[in-house]
């Protein structure tokens, strides 16, 4: 697959609301599916359960089970770079100040990101 065709898909999957809020809801804290479903509302288990497969396969978030209770898995953001690339978007879509090249943009996206949840 061509490296255009690579970043067309990656953008692909940032094309659905649902996976969004999402990132959001991960950014703040891991979370078990279950959580993620009650605080999103309106979103069924199954259907979360593909858009975390989703999110999951295209590498923007990573899953690490319960070492005590072996069956829960809680789902995190993959890296620093799925928060760099949400701040940028939200920046530009409120026309706010970029990151300065920085990957540390945890301030920006704390911020903005309960508007996207």
């Amino acid at each position: 697959m061509s490296l255009s065709s690579q970043v067309a898909d990656f953008f692909s999957v940032l094309g659905d609301r649902n996976r969004i809020r999402i990132l959001g809801l991960l950014h703040q804290k891991s979370l078990t599916a279950n959580e993620i479903s009650s605080k999103l509302g309106g979103i069924t288990l199954p259907a979360l359960s593909y858009q975390l497969k989703k999110l999951e396969d295209h590498h923007f978030i990573k899953h690490q089970k319960d070492l005590q209770d072996g069956r829960k898995k809680y789902f995190t953001i993959a890296d620093n770079h799925i928060s760099h690339i949400l701040n940028d978007a939200i920046s530009h879509i409120q026309g706010g100040e970029n990151c300065e090249d920085s990957l540390n943009c945890e301030e920006n996206v704390e911020k903005m990101i309960t508007q996207v949840i």
